[in-house]
């Protein structure tokens, strides 16, 4: 992809396309969990690992070594089987010392990267990347 932007100098958006491709990450299985990781990752936090497993469970986005796990709760979620599945799970992985921050469509990038730094604060994971300005960039 980059070798064909390469060819193209000057058509819209080629520019942009290697910060674009260094931000991708194939691991995402939503549109909502790239969104989520995107606002992380560019308001300055560490960047999280995508689909952690942890015993039985897979995480969205984890900070392993904080036990911090970001879960994007989508429609799906709603449902009253799944949002009894969900309980039982984040009881489980509360019991194995797991923190979990939930995120929805209805957040905006700036809310998700103060809840994640939020909880990363509360863990002691250090983030001297953060500023008011990253996060007021966000949309």
């Amino acid at each position: 992809m980059l070798a064909l932007a390469r060819r193209h100098p000057g058509v819209r958006g080629t520019r942009r396309l290697p910060r674009v491709v260094a931000l991708s990450d194939p691991r995402a299985e939503s549109p909502g969990e790239s969104r989520m990781r995107l606002a992380i990752v560019l308001a300055g936090l560490p960047a999280p690992v995508p689909q952690f497993r942890t015993g039985r469970y897979r995480l969205d986005l984890a900070y392993p070594d904080a036990m911090l796990g970001v879960e994007y709760d989508g429609a799906h979620h709603l449902t009253p089987g799944r949002a009894r599945r969900d309980l039982t799970r984040e009881a489980e992985l509360t019991r194995a010392g797991w923190e979990l921050v939930h995120v929805g469509g209805d957040n905006s990038m700036r809310e998700i990267a103060i809840l994640v730094g939020r909880a990363l604060a509360a863990r002691g994971v250090p983030t001297p990347n953060v500023s008011s300005e990253s996060i007021a960039a966000l949309p």
